[in-house]
């Protein structure tokens, strides 16, 4: 590609390209074209989604790093906060720094190399500082107190929180500034991958959401119910939703320890949850049960360790800031049973 670049280069007028030869929407068009003309022949349509997804372009924000513009991708990117104090899950690992990492001599060039990125940054001026003040916003994330109203009866719960998140920016280039913590041994890696997401349990309360745009009646979540009490900190010693007084919310265990890997993806009566287990989502202010059967029956395993729900498939369903929500009830006399939120997909 870049031996490529340069033939281009040396033919243009002057050695600058037109602005149409920096761009690759013809070729992003083509791709999209062939793969919807193709998309009877591509799988998508055995896996237990709704099959509208297989033609659709689907959205999505996400909590596993890296991804790109993390800040805006992010599902808290849609939480609303809690009205009474502004409280929004966030990442509280403390960050130890921010800007430009000491020199690496491990990623010096080896003499003789093309310097690709000279190249490059000959074309263009990058300017840093965006993605220094992006960082800058997400270090000071625990702290901030932003104070939303609502109308909605359904109030957002306090016991959210993310579970086992690098913190700084975590995009994946090369310059990310992530997980620049206190337990990193190195932290010249420059390690990004993480799957994390928003915990939460019978006491958590709502997760409320404000979706930008639902254009096609479409919402998958995926979660992962195999947590248990030691991955929850807010909630440990609280006795009822949000630790508001006291609520009946116990249940016979099918079991006291987190299930193994292997075992995440058997079907049936589920190892980790209750027999009063409820898992309950709002869409616009209508809220849906499902008990453990019912939940059992529309859990969805695409592969291990990936559990989907799809909790809206209804091509007649449209509007703008839509409001969803999700919790679990049932199995709170204790925080045993734990769940996270990792993505949130919808059209």
């Amino acid at each position: 590609a870049l031996k490529q670049a340069l033939k281009l280069g040396q033919k243009a007028d002057n050695y600058q390209l037109p602005d149409d030869a920096w761009h690759v929407t013809d070729n992003y068009t083509k791709i999209r074209e062939q793969t919807l003309a193709n998309h009877l022949d591509n799988g998508c349509q055995t896996l237990d989604v709704p099959d509208r997804m297989c033609d659709l372009p689907i959205q999505a924000r996400a909590e596993y790093t890296p991804r790109p513009h993390p800040t805006q991708t992010s599902i808290v990117s849609l939480v609303k906060a809690v009205p009474e104090t502004g409280y929004k899950p966030h990442v509280s690992t403390p960050y130890l720094y921010t800007g430009p990492d000491v020199h690496n001599p491990f990623m010096e060039l080896p003499p003789g190399a093309i310097d690709v990125h000279a190249i490059v940054s000959l074309g263009r001026t990058y300017n840093d500082n965006d993605r220094r003040q992006l960082v800058e916003q997400q270090v000071g994330e625990t702290n901030h107190r932003e104070i939303q109203s609502s109308s909605s009866t359904i109030t957002p719960g306090l016991g959210w929180e993310i579970l086992d998140a690098f913190p700084g920016y975590c995009d994946g280039t090369y310059n990310s500034e992530c997980a620049r913590d206190a337990q990193n041994a190195c932290l010249l890696y420059g390690h990004n991958d993480r799957r994390t997401g928003i915990g939460f349990n019978s006491y958590s309360g709502w997760l409320v959401m404000t979706i930008p745009a639902i254009e096609h009646g479409i919402i998958v979540v995926k979660v992962e119910d195999w947590h248990d009490e030691k991955d929850m900190t807010l909630t440990r010693g609280w006795t009822s939703i949000d630790n508001k007084g006291r609520q009946l919310l116990r249940g016979n265990y099918y079991a006291t320890e987190s299930p193994s890997v292997a075992s995440r993806a058997l079907k049936g009566k589920h190892p980790s949850l209750c027999d009063n287990f409820q898992f309950e989502f709002a869409i616009d202010g209508t809220i849906t049960k499902w008990n453990l059967e019912q939940y059992t029956e529309k859990r969805k395993i695409l592969q291990r360790t990936f559990e989907s729900l799809t909790v809206l498939d209804d091509p007649n369903f449209t509007g703008e800031n839509v409001e969803f929500a999700i919790r679990m009830t049932g199995c709170g006399d204790s925080t045993k049973v734990a769940m996270t939120l990792t993505h949130v997909y919808f059209a």
